[in-house]
């Protein structure tokens, strides 16, 4: 059994929560932003009517089940509809608790961060050995670059599904410009527990999904771009000040590039 992602919106805020097998909260997002929570409600709505539409003709035509068409997009899909008043099943109702969700997510924000300012009184090999476990948690099966880290030990070395992992090896190995989870550079301070990227490398990984269009690269791009990495940055050259006297007047200026975080495009 794997990761469990949870996504839950009052319509006005979204809160994003993935859990590890055991069910502990691996890394979470509160949304504040009203405009995130609308068009996840959209698109929940055409995925779910795209879904709906694709099944009917399946069966009307009475389609194999092998349709690659739509398993690419919908194989791993469970429908239920609740009729007649019929009330949530009690292992999914205790799901809708959304302000004990939004504090369980500020809550680890709060516990990673601790994690990162005090990583270097730990234990050395400890911490080796936890970060490796957490990456394998994190990385999506069949793939060694796909997700936190990688596995593989060598660059030639490529999971099951090599097209896939192909693109996420590039994405990884090829940007020149990164900002590290937990880490400040280019003066924005990255409070994810995964590495933000340039929108040029976005950009690239993206269409190199796309040009893929299997179910598994559909499955990484939703997961990435909508879910875990919906900003990236560009970098702008700003002037500051690179010396001054005794007494904080400014003697010389010069430009430094700065980080400005982005909107990446939904897959």
């Amino acid at each position: 059994m794997g990761l469990k992602l949870r996504q839950l919106t009052d319509g006005r805020h979204l809160v994003q929560v993935i859990y590890t097998p055991n069910g502990v909260i691996q890394d979470c997002e509160y949304i504040a932003e009203g405009k995130s929570a609308r068009n996840f409600l959209k698109t929940l709505r055409k995925e779910l009517k795209m879904a709906l539409d694709e099944e009917s003709y399946r069966l009307q035509e009475k389609k194999s089940l092998d349709n690659e068409k739509f398993y690419r997009h919908f194989g791993n899909v469970t429908f239920r509809l609740l009729k007649n008043g019929e009330k949530l099943p009690p292992n999914i109702a205790s799901w809708f608790n959304y302000d004990r969700l939004k504090t369980e997510c500020f809550e680890r924000h709060e516990e990673l961060t601790y994690m990162m300012e005090h990583k270097n009184k730990e234990n050395e090999n400890g911490l080796t050995r936890k970060k490796r476990d957490s990456m394998e948690l994190l990385r999506v099966p069949g793939t060694k670059w796909c997700g936190k880290g990688y596995s593989a030990t060598r660059y030639s070395q490529l999971g099951g599904y090599t097209r896939t992992d192909r693109c996420c090896r590039v994405h990884d190995l090829r940007c020149p410009f990164w900002i590290g989870g937990m880490e400040k550079k280019y003066g924005l301070y990255n409070w994810r527990i995964n590495t933000l990227m340039h929108c040029r490398c976005d950009e690239r990984f993206r269409a190199c999904l796309k040009l893929a269009d299997t179910s598994v690269s559909n499955m990484v791009g939703k997961l990435f771009f909508n879910i875990v990495q919906t900003k990236c940055f560009i970098l702008k050259p700003v002037k500051v000040c690179t010396q001054r006297s005794w007494w904080g007047k400014c003697l010389r200026r010069g430009y430094m590039k700065q980080a400005f975080l982005r909107d990446n495009l939904s897959y």
